[in-house]
């Protein structure tokens, strides 16, 4: 049996768009794992990692919004400030 390449992995958890590309290599991929419990496991290892990469770029965005914000309001707090003196 011929195994999973790590780049026809990553292709089948990372994939952002549905198309007839993306569809045959996600029924072929899900066909094959249900077949071959190695491939399984590096799929859920590699899908671990991915979503674990996407949650720490969403936080960091979000963290990066909430700090862009606060330096607003305390750039906008300061020009009140210096207007009311």
């Amino acid at each position: 049996m011929k195994h999973l390449t790590v780049d026809e992995i990553i292709d089948f958890v990372s994939f952002d768009r549905i198309d007839s590309e993306t569809l045959a290599m996600a029924a072929s991929v899900n066909s094959h794992i249900r077949n071959c419990n190695d491939c399984m496991r590096k799929v859920r290892a590699f899908q671990l990692v991915y979503d674990e990469l996407s949650n720490h770029e969403s936080r960091s965005a979000m963290l990066a919004a909430a700090r862009e914000i606060v330096e607003k309001e305390a750039s906008s707090r300061t020009k009140e400030a210096d207007q009311n003196n």
